[in-house]
C-alpha cells in the first residue's frame, strides 16, 4: 500500500535524471530507474526530503543539503520552464 505525500508549500517540480535521480540545492537522491526522465516533486519536511508522484510517496531521504543554498532551489517551484532536453 503506497503512502501519502504529504503536502508540503516548499514543494518543487524537479525532473529525474537517466540515471534514477533528483537534484535539489545542488545535491542529487536517488528515485529509481523506473522514474528515469518522469516528473516528480520534492518536498522538504523537517530533516527529510519526500520525492512523490501525485499522492503516491516514492521515497523519502534524510536532508544533505546546504541551508544557505535552500532559498535558490526551493524559489522556482514549476522548475525550469519550457526546457524539453532536460535529463
Amino acid at each position: 500500500m503506497p503512502a501519502e505525500a504529504t503536502l508540503s508549500e516548499a514543494a518543487v517540480t524537479r525532473k529525474v535524471d537517466s540515471s534514477g535521480n533528483v537534484s535539489v540545492a545542488e545535491v542529487a537522491y536517488r528515485v529509481g530507474s523506473a522514474w528515469a526522465r518522469r516528473q516528480v516533486q520534492v518536498a522538504v519536511v523537517g530533516r527529510t526530503v519526500e520525492i512523490s508522484a501525485g499522492t503516491q510517496l516514492i521515497r523519502t531521504h534524510r536532508t544533505r543539503r546546504d541551508p544557505t543554498r535552500e532559498h535558490g532551489a526551493l524559489a522556482n517551484p514549476g522548475g525550469r520552464t519550457h526546457r524539453t532536453n532536460a535529463a
